[in-house]
């Protein structure tokens, strides 16, 4: 038992200094992004930091209400880039090196450019439902039921629902 427990607690000893040494081999990089124009800090904004040659996202987060971030990066990665998109504003990207920075904690404040987003045409129409029930009186649009091949009004009476048709002598609705 003491054997077990010895490699044991020296497994535990060993992951827990790992630890702390990966813990320290990070630099945080953190600060604040605005709106260029206004100042404003700009909230839900995305924030990633990519791999500078091929682009893989290694983080990100999205700022806070104050327009703020932060981000952890390994202290190894030395180059990267780090971008921020957010609706109605121009991406930014910076790219930036890590070689020269002795501390562990990097702050850095951004603006973002509003960028006027143009939408081609929209055409809204409004169709009235092909069918309406008030209190005690149902209204059926005939136009939504018509064909240009219905020969009589008995032809588009066929394609309403609940309508039965019976041989051109009588009509009823809903089994009235």
């Amino acid at each position: 038992m003491k054997t077990w427990s010895k490699s044991f607690w020296g497994w535990l000893l060993g992951i827990s200094f790992l630890m702390i040494s990966h813990a320290e081999a990070q630099v945080v990089i953190q600060g604040t992004v605005t709106d260029e124009e206004t100042g404003a800090p700009l909230r839900s904004v995305s924030v990633s930091v990519t791999n500078y040659t091929d682009e893989v996202i290694l983080a990100f987060t999205n700022t806070n209400a104050d327009g703020q971030f932060q981000l952890t990066v390994p202290e190894e990665l030395e180059f990267f880039t780090l971008a921020f998109r957010k609706m109605g504003y121009q991406p930014l990207k910076r790219d930036l090196l890590l070689a020269e920075v002795e501390r562990k904690e990097l702050t850095l404040d951004f603006q973002l450019s509003p960028a006027a987003l143009e939408l081609e045409e929209v055409v809204v129409e409004s169709r009235r439902p092909p069918i309406i029930v008030k209190s005690d009186t149902i209204l059926f649009d005939i136009q939504h039921y018509e064909r240009r091949d219905d020969q009589n009004l008995e032809d588009i009476l066929k394609r309403i629902p609940g309508f039965k048709v019976q041989a051109g002598v009588s009509w009823s609705i809903m089994g009235a």
